[in-house]
């Protein structure tokens, strides 16, 4: 193939020239027939190296023909004690894994009951301040609004008790309602799909625009308003 994309005539390729003459050119002849070493580098040091690297590779085949037990062919204790035997599958690999999954899983509840629990006795030891803040006629008439006193202290503390419950229920079932809230709003960003990409064609970069003209505009200069207000001002 030429450059112009089409096959060369058989006109122009020539014959092999069978007649032979003397003529020797430099082009013609073998170049680098023998290899070419460093002049820089000592070729007894070269030997030297070259020997030790054939010999620390003998070393290191002779250790691998050593070893009596590959690390693939040891045999591997599973957690319930058994020794598994080389190529024999696990006995419940699924189960195996669902228990690491739990383990893991076990250890992110752990620390979110930790932080609960942290919580709630924070909100405990708050509610008991304020409760100790406040002077003891105020206690009783919110313990006791009717003004009947409490006939002995156990009764005051089981009351206290229930309402620090009670308020403390009423704040985990406020969390609860949150984090469920921030579910579903996850869940429902999630299931909107996104928008499809539309070709280019359809923006309107391209398309024909309508001509925005005024509807006072026109070319006949008779009928224009400049006109009309012209004759309307001067000629009656």
């Amino acid at each position: 193939m030429t450059t112009n994309h089409r096959p060369t005539l058989e006109s122009k390729r020539g014959k092999i020239i069978s007649v032979t003459d003397s003529i020797v050119h430099a082009r013609e002849i073998g170049q680098n027939q023998t290899l070419k070493l460093r002049s820089d580098v000592n070729p007894i040091v070269a030997k030297r190296a070259w020997n030790e690297l054939k010999e620390e590779q003998a070393q290191n085949k002779k250790l691998k023909q050593e070893e009596p037990i590959s690390k693939d062919d040891k045999l591997p204790v599973i957690a319930s004690g058994k020794v598994r035997a080389k190529g024999e599958p696990h006995e419940n690999e699924d189960e195996v894994g669902d228990k690491e999954v739990e383990e893991e899983g076990g250890d992110d509840d752990d620390d979110d009951d930790d932080d609960d629990d942290k919580e709630e006795a924070e909100l405990f030891a708050q509610l008991q301040q304020l409760r100790n803040s406040m002077k003891p006629s105020d206690q009783q008439d919110l313990e006791h609004p009717d003004g009947s006193g409490s006939d002995s202290d156990s009764g005051s503390d089981s009351d206290e008790e229930q309402q620090l419950l009670a308020e403390l229920n009423a704040i985990k079932q406020e969390r609860k309602a949150k984090e469920t809230i921030k579910a579903s709003s996850l869940l429902m960003e999630t299931s909107t799909t996104p928008g499809q990409n539309k070709s280019w064609r359809s923006s309107t970069s391209f398309r024909k625009k309508a001509a925005q003209t005024s509807s006072q505009f026109t070319n006949n200069t008779i009928n224009s308003k400049a006109h009309k207000d012209f004759l309307s001002k001067y000629v009656r």
